[in-house]
C-alpha cells in the first residue's frame, strides 16, 4: 500500500490512511502488521474505521501513537509520510462484537479508540439498537480526540453514549465532563451488569484495572473481551 493522508490526532497520536494494491476484507475490531523500508519488523496496529459494504476496502485507516524509543512509530511521527510505501499483513485478530447481550459496554484509552471507533462505526451501519456505552480515557484535553466522530455515532445509534473521562486535566481548567480513572467510572454506570458483554482496548494497566472492576459488578471472564496493546503488539483474548 501507499500512505495517501496523512493527520496529526492529538500531540503523540497521528492518522494515517493507506491505500491498498487490492482490497482487504476485515472485521471491525482486528488488527494488521505494517511495516516500512528502514525499519527492522513489522508492527501491530488496528483498523480505524470499519470496513466498507461487503466487509473491506481498498483504503485503511490507523491510528500510531509515539511510544518513546519506538522505530516505527517515531518513522511515522518525526514527518508528513504521504507517500511513503507501507507493507500489510492481515488482518489478525478476533477483537470484536458479540451478539447474545443486550448491554455492550466498550473501556479504552489513548490509540485505543481505535478499535473501538471502528466497531461503532460498524454498529451505526447495521442499524445497531442495543444499549452501547463507551467510556473513553484520558489524562487532559489535549489527549482527548475523535470526538467530533463520537457525537456524530451519537446521533445515528438511538442507544449509544459516549462519555470522555480525564484524570490528569487541572482544576479550573473549565472541563465540565468526568474526572478521574476511566475503570472508577465502570461501577456508576446505571446498567444490567449480568446482560453485559464488555470490550476493552489499551495499556495493559487498564485493561487488568477495568477486568477487576467488571468482575466485581457481576460481568464473568467469558463477557469479558480484550485487546492490550504493548510496544510491539496486540495481546488479545481468544
Amino acid at each position: 500500500g501507499e500512505v495517501t493522508g496523512y493527520r496529526r490526532l492529538t500531540h503523540d497520536i497521528v492518522e494515517v490512511k493507506i491505500r491498498l494494491s487490492e482490497k482487504m476484507r476485515y472485521s471491525a475490531g482486528q488488527y494488521a502488521d505494517l511495516a516500512v523500508a528502514g525499519v527492522k519488523g513489522s508492527r501491530s496496529y488496528s483498523f480505524a474505521a470499519a470496513p466498507g459494504a461487503g466487509g473491506g476496502s481498498p483504503e485503511v485507516y490507523f491510528h500510531l501513537r509515539l511510544v518513546p524509543n519506538g522505530e516505527m512509530t517515531t518513522w511515522f511521527h518525526e514527518k508528513d509520510r504521504t507517500g511513503e510505501k507501507v507493507k500489510l499483513r492481515g488482518p489478525r485478530g478476533t477483537f470484536g462484537w458479540r451478539d447474545h447481550k443486550n448491554t455492550l459496554l466498550c473501556i479504552a484509552g489513548g490509540s485505543g479508540m481505535a478499535p473501538i471507533k471502528a466497531m461503532l462505526e460498524d454498529a451505526a451501519q447495521k442499524k445497531e439498537k442495543r444499549q452501547i456505552i463507551y467510556l473513553f480515557g484520558a489524562r487532559t484535553q489535549k489527549d482527548l480526540y475523535a470526538v467530533e466522530e463520537m457525537e456524530k455515532l451519537q446521533k445515528q445509534l438511538p442507544n449509544f453514549r459516549f462519555i470522555p473521562v480525564l484524570s490528569h486535566e487541572e482544576a479550573g481548567s473549565g472541563w465540565k465532563g468526568a474526572r478521574g480513572l476511566v475503570t472508577e467510572l465502570i461501577a456508576q454506570q446505571q446498567i444490567d451488569f449480568a446482560d453485559t458483554a464488555a470490550f476493552l482496548c489499551g495499556p495493559p494497566g487498564m485493561i487488568d484495572a477495568a477486568i477487576a472492576a467488571l468482575k466485581e459488578k457481576g460481568v464473568t471472564q467469558n463477557e469479558i473481551y480484550f485487546d492490550k496493546f504493548t510496544d510491539r503488539s496486540h495481546i488479545a483474548n481468544r
